[in-house]
Parts: C-alpha cells; sequence; structure tokens
C-alpha cells in the first residue's frame, strides 16, 4: 500500500526538526541507538551520493509505504542529526526541504509520538532557582535575555539572541523573576539544548527544570510577571512544582502572607 505524506514547506530549503516523545528515557535512549545507527550504516553504504532516492530520508519513507515528493533533498553534512534528551529525542537537520514521513515511522513503531517535523525552532522552557545580586554576570546576562524581542518567527523581524553563544533563533519568548526563581521561555535549535545546559552549569545553577514545546509556559510566565498581591499590591513569589514538592503550583506574598490559586493571575 502506497501512503502519501503531505508536508507543508516551501521549495526553499531550511533546518527542521521533529520531536518524538517516549514514556521514559530508556526506551528513548534505545530509540536513538537504533535510529543513529541505520543513518550511519546507511552513510557508509552511499559515499558518494545521499541525496534523492539514496537520500536515507526517502529510503526510510519509502520502506513505510509513503511516496514522498521531496525525495529527501538535503545536505549530507548537515544532517539528520539525532539528540537525545531524557524521555525526548530530537532529529534535526540544518539544510534539508523537510525530515519526512519515515523517521517519525521509525519512532512510532519503538514507542514514540512524534510530532510533524517542522522549520520553527524549538520552544524550551527553562525554570530555576537564583536570588538578586548573588551572582552579578548572571543578573547582566538575564537583563539581556529580557531585552530581546517577545516575538521573533516573523520574517525579516530581529531574530532571538542569547549571551552564551552566537547562534540566532526564532519564535516566542517570555520570561519572569522574582525573589528567587527564573523562568525563561525562548526558542532555540536542539543542537543549542547543550549550550544552554553549559551556560546554567557554568553559573552553578542545578536542579533546573528544562521542558521543550509546553506552549503554555508563555502565557504562564507573561501572567506571573504581572502577578500583584491583591491586598499590598506588592509582586507574588511563584511555587512551582518543577522545583517545589508540592502538587500544584502557587502564588505567596511573602510580606502578607497571602496565598494564591495560579488560576487568579492565569486565564
Amino acid at each position: 500500500m502506497i501512503k502519501i505524506w503531505n508536508a507543508f514547506s516551501s521549495n526553499n530549503s531550511s533546518s527542521y526538526r521533529m520531536i518524538a516523545r517516549f514514556a521514559d528515557a530508556a526506551v528513548a535512549s534505545d530509540a536513538a541507538a537504533a535510529l543513529t545507527a541505520y543513518l550511519e550504516a546507511h552513510a557508509a553504504e552511499h559515499v558518494d551520493d545521499l541525496h534523492g532516492e539514496a537520500s536515507p530520508l526517502q529510503v526510510l519513507a519509502k520502506h513505510y509505504g509513503f511516496d514522498w515528493e521531496d525525495e529527501g533533498w538535503g545536505s549530507a553534512g548537515d544532517g539528520p542529526h539525532v539528540i537525545l534528551e531524557g524521555e525526548i529525542l530530537f532529529v534535526y537537520h540544518r539544510y534539508c526541504t523537510g525530515l519526512g514521513p519515515g523517521i517519525a515511522a521509525f519512532l512510532n513503531e519503538r514507542g514514540a509520538t512524534s510530532g510533524d517535523d517542522t522549520w520553527a525552532d524549538v520552544q524550551i522552557s527553562v525554570v530555576f532557582r537564583a536570588a538578586h545580586g548573588v551572582d552579578p554576570v548572571l543578573d547582566n546576562e538575564l537583563e539581556a535575555l529580557f531585552a530581546q524581542p517577545r516575538e521573533s518567527a516573523i520574517y525579516k523581524s530581529p531574530p532571538f539572541r542569547v549571551p552564551w553563544c552566537e547562534i540566532e533563533t526564532r519564535g516566542k519568548a517570555a520570561f519572569y523573576r522574582d525573589a528567587g526563581t527564573v523562568g525563561l521561555y525562548f526558542p532555540v535549535n536542539p543542537p543549542g539544548i547543550a549550550l544552554v545546559k553549559q551556560w546554567l552549569a557554568g553559573h552553578g545553577i542545578e536542579g533546573a527544570s528544562i521542558q521543550f514545546d509546553e506552549l503554555a509556559d508563555e502565557q504562564l510566565f507573561n501572567a506571573l510577571t504581572a502577578a500583584r498581591c491583591t491586598a499590598c499590591t506588592g509582586p507574588l513569589e511563584y511555587l512551582d512544582p518543577r522545583l517545589h514538592d508540592i502538587e500544584s503550583p502557587q502564588l505567596v506574598c511573602k510580606p502578607c502572607g497571602g496565598l494564591y490559586e495560579l488560576a487568579a493571575f492565569v486565564g
């Protein structure tokens, strides 16, 4: 049976990525190893030509019965790359017209829930503890981050830049910082995830929560920035289950002792 794969892409090449989520990290690791082994074996067999019908993306698509019009065109030296983060696996290609249906079928066969391949950068959510004034360099870098555009996905708009590397990305951004916690939501390409973790480690930050494509965090972080105590109008401190041993998020006014449900500020 031939299956038709429709992808929403143009004739222009770009970077593409796909996120595959697994039930646990061990299963994800096995799938990453299997996909990496396939890509390496295919590259060794087709040293001189990895385009068109010889593309590993096209071969996988045909193996699973798909008729894929793009035929796996892309620059072989730019991917696809397999990047593993716990129970989440990223497939990333720096320059192609799409990853095609074969990659998703390969991973889903091994227990993944895979999203569509897309040119959009990954939205990363980073939440960690960091008090003001303890690390002046971190404070300055966070100020530089907070000054970045909240919307950079629009064509020809200024890109999103980070202080720890020169990689430019595009997407949406939202931030909050209270007395003890920082929340960052911004676009990153999969190879840049390791650089984010290096930046955190360089500032001695441990126990940070890192999640991917948690799209609700954009609204959440924006709401936290504006949240105020109804009694004293002071800023509230956010307690997130990602960092605290609590079942549901809470907002606290330490001077007043007031405790608020998150729903009071987030619609």
